[in-house]
C-alpha cells in the first residue's frame, strides 16, 4: 500500500496539515482526481486513512490520517509477503501512567489519547508538537483532565487556526452525558478545584456504582423461590447482572440470617455443598464480595420487625443463624479466597470469640452511634439512619469528592483560617454534589441501570473524603498530630455538623478518612512542586488501633482500621467503642 512516493506524499499531506478533500489533495500535490482518488481508497483500504462526508456549503468528503505504528523488519516483512497479520509492539504506550476519568490507574496510550484530536481534523504534527511542548510538566499518576487541559493550551499556543476544531471537540464532549461534562457546564469552579489539586472528584466518567448492597428480602419478593438452592441461583443471577454493569463490589448484608428459612430444611451437608457451590460461583466472577454474617440478633430484627416486606419468622432463626454462620467461616477459610471476604458483625460481647479468617473484616454494631443496621465493604460505610433499615438496601456509592487538608493547612495562618477555608472548600464540594446528583436524576429512567429495577439509585450514598488529615494536624501545630486527640475530636464533630446543617434532604451525603493512596499521592505531587516538599505521601492514617477507636462515629461514610489477625484482641475492640477493622 506504500509502493511509490505519491501515496506518501498524501500521507505527509495529512499528518502536517489535518484533514483535507480528494480536490483539496489533489491541487496540492498537483495530481489528477482520479490518482488522488484511487490512492485514497487504497490507503483508506489498507487502514491508514479515514473518511467521512461532512456539510459546509455542500455535501464534501474529508480524509482524516489514522494513527498507526509499522516495524519495518525481517520477520514483518515475511509475514506481509505471507498474508499475516503484523505484531506492532507497544509504541502507543507511554511510560508513565494517569488517573482516568473514572479514578482508576491505568498506563497512558498516546494512540487513544489522540484518537478525537485527529477525527476533529487537527493535524498529527501539532499533536506530536504539542506532547513534546508539554513533556517536562508530566509525571506519573496526572490526572488526565489535567494532562488534557495542558495539552489543549499547548495546541492552542501553536495555532490559532484550530481554534474551530477544538470547538467541534468541547462540542462532541457535551452530547456524551459524564459527570465531568455536566459539571463543567453547571459549576465549572469545582472543576477548577480538581485541576488545581484542591478536591478530586473521583468519578468524572458515566454515573456507575462504586459498591452495591443487595437485599436478600427482595429476592423472595418478586420470584417463586422453592429452597436454598434456587434462592442463591437467583441470588447469583442479580449478582451477575449488576457485575455486567460494571459495578465492582457487592455486599451481601446479614446472609447468615436470610438464609435460615432454607438451611433448616436441609441436611448438613446438602447445605455445605450448596453454600460451596455457591461461594465458587460468585468466585468466577471476578468481583470483590463482602458478606456480612450477624454474631448476634441484629438491632434491625429487634427494632424494625415490623416493617413491611421483612420475613415476619425471620425472628425464628437465631440458632440456625449461628449454624450457617460457622458453615460461612469454615467455607471462606477453606476458599483461601481474594475476592470474597466475611463481614463479622458483632451485635453483642460473645462469651466465646468467633473462628477469625485473615482478610475478614470486623464491625462493631453495639454502641450507640450505630444505626440499627449499616452495611460495610472494604472501607465504605452504608448508614441507615437516612431512613430505615430497608434503604440500607439495594443502594451503593455514587460520587466521592475528596479534600486535600495539608494543602489547606499550609496555606493557613492559624486554626481559625484553616477551619474558615476547609468549610468553604467542603462547600463547593456540597455544590459538586448537587449536580452530580442532578445528571443521576436526570439519566436514572434513561441510563442502563432502567435494565434492573431492583436498585435504588436516588437513596445511594455521595461521600466527602479527607486526605491527609494527619498531616494536616502536624502542620498546624509543628507537632506530632496523634497527640492532639481533643482538637481532631472538635474538628471532627463540626465538619458533621457543617454537613448536616446543609439542609440537602434528598442527597445522602456520608463522611470518611480517604486511605485511597492513589488520591493522596496524587495531591502529594500537586503540592510537592508548589510547597517544594521532601515527605514521601500523604497516605498516613490519622488513626491506629488506640486513637481511631473512638474516632470512627464521625466518619458515617466509613472508615476502617487494618490490625494483624494475630494478636487481635476482639473483646478490647468492642469494649474501647470501636467501629470497623479489616484483620490482615
Amino acid at each position: 500500500m506504500l509502493d511509490n512516493e505519491v501515496k506518501l506524499r498524501i500521507l505527509a499531506l495529512l499528518t502536517e496539515s489535518g484533514a483535507k478533500s480528494i480536490t483539496d489533495i489533489a491541487k496540492q500535490l498537483n495530481l489528477n482526481f482520479s490518482t488522488a482518488h484511487k490512492y485514497l481508497e487504497q490507503l483508506e483500504h489498507a487502514g491508514f486513512v479515514r473518511s467521512k462526508q461532512e456539510t459546509e456549503n455542500r455535501l464534501k468528503r474529508m480524509f482524516y490520517i489514522q494513527d498507526f505504528c509499522i516495524h519495518v523488519d525481517p520477520d514483518n516483512i515475511a509475514s506481509i509477503l505471507r498474508g499475516q497479520a503484523v505484531e506492532h509492539g507497544e509504541e502507543a504506550y507511554a511510560d508513565f501512567s494517569v488517573i482516568t476519568d473514572y479514578g482508576k490507574l491505568e498506563r497512558f496510550n498516546k494512540f487513544k489519547f489522540a484518537k478525537p484530536y485527529l477525527d476533529r481534523g487537527i493535524p498529527k504534527n501539532t499533536i506530536e508538537h504539542s506532547f513534546e511542548a508539554i513533556q517536562s510538566q508530566i509525571y506519573t499518576g496526572i490526572s488526565l483532565i489535567e494532562l488534557r487541559n495542558m495539552f489543549e493550551l499547548a495546541i492552542k499556543k501553536q495555532n490559532s487556526s484550530i481554534s474551530t476544531a477544538m470547538s467541534n471537540i468541547a462540542g462532541s464532549r457535551t452530547q456524551i452525558k459524564t459527570f465531568l461534562n455536566y459539571i463543567s457546564t453547571q459549576y465549572p469552579k469545582a472543576i477548577d478545584l480538581h485541576v488545581n489539586g484542591d478536591i478530586f472528584i473521583e468519578n468524572l466518567g458515566t454515573p456507575y456504582l462504586f459498591n452495591f448492597s443487595h437485599d436478600l428480602s427482595a429476592i423472595t419478593l418478586f420470584d417463586d423461590i422453592s429452597g436454598l438452592k434456587d434462592y442463591l441461583t437467583q441470588l447469583t443471577s442479580i449478582i451477575k447482572k449488576l457485575a455486567d454493569l460494571y459495578v465492582p463490589e457487592h455486599a451481601l448484608d446479614s446472609f447468615n440470617y436470610f438464609i435460615s428459612r432454607y438451611t433448616s430444611k436441609l441436611s448438613e451437608d446438602k447445605v455445605n455443598l450448596l453454600l460451596r457451590e455457591f461461594v465458587h460461583a460468585i468466585e468466577q466472577l471476578g468481583i470483590k464480595m463482602y458478606i456480612g454474617i450477624d454474631m448476634g440478633m441484629p438491632k434491625y430484627l429487634k427494632l424494625e420487625r415490623t416493617i413491611n416486606f421483612l420475613p415476619e419468622d425471620l425472628m425464628g432463626y437465631e440458632v440456625e443463624a449461628a449454624k450457617n454462620a460457622e458453615r460461612m467461616i469454615s467455607i471462606i477459610k477453606d476458599a483461601k479466597s481474594k475476592n470474597i471476604h466475611l463481614v463479622y458483625k458483632m451485635w453483642e460481647i460473645p462469651s466465646v470469640a468467633p473462628r477469625l479468617v485473615q482478610d475478614s473484616y470486623v464491625t462493631n454494631m453495639i454502641p450507640e452511634w450505630q444505626t440499627s443496621n449499616s452495611v460495610y465493604f472494604n472501607d465504605s460505610r452504608l448508614d441507615a439512619e437516612w431512613k430505615y433499615w430497608m434503604r440500607t438496601v439495594r443502594v451503593g456509592d455514587l460520587q466521592n469528592i475528596s479534600i486535600n487538608l495539608p494543602r489547606i493547612a499550609r496555606r493557613s495562618k492559624t486554626p481559625t483560617m484553616f477551619k474558615e477555608e476547609l468549610f468553604n472548600i467542603i462547600n463547593e464540594a456540597l455544590e459538586a454534589t448537587k449536580f452530580s446528583f442532578e445528571l443521576v436524576n436526570s439519566l436514572q429512567n434513561r441510563y442502563l441501570f432502567k435494565k434492573i429495577k431492583y436498585i435504588h439509585l436516588d437513596d445511594s450514598q455521595y461521600s466527602i473524603s479527607l486526605v491527609g488529615l494527619s498531616e494536616a494536624c502536624a502542620i498546624m501545630t509543628k507537632d506530632d498530630a496523634s497527640k492532639h486527640v481533643r482538637a481532631i475530636t472538635t474538628l471532627l464533630r463540626e465538619v458533621n455538623d457543617f454537613v448536616k446543617n446543609k439542609e440537602i434532604d434528598y442527597i445522602r451525603i456520608s463522611i470518611r478518612e480517604c486511605r485511597c493512596e492513589l488520591i493522596s499521592n496524587y495531591f502529594f505531587n500537586k503540592d510537592a512542586k508548589l510547597f517544594k516538599l521532601k515527605e514521601n505521601n500523604y497516605a498516613k492514617s490519622l488513626f491506629d488501633e488506640k486513637i481511631g477507636c473512638g474516632l470512627q462515629k464521625y466518619f458515617n461514610g466509613g472508615h476502617r482500621i487494618s490490625l494483624p489477625l494475630a494478636g487481635f484482641d476482639l473483646k478490647r475492640f468492642l469494649s474501647n467503642d470501636g467501629g470497623f477493622v479489616k484483620l490482615e
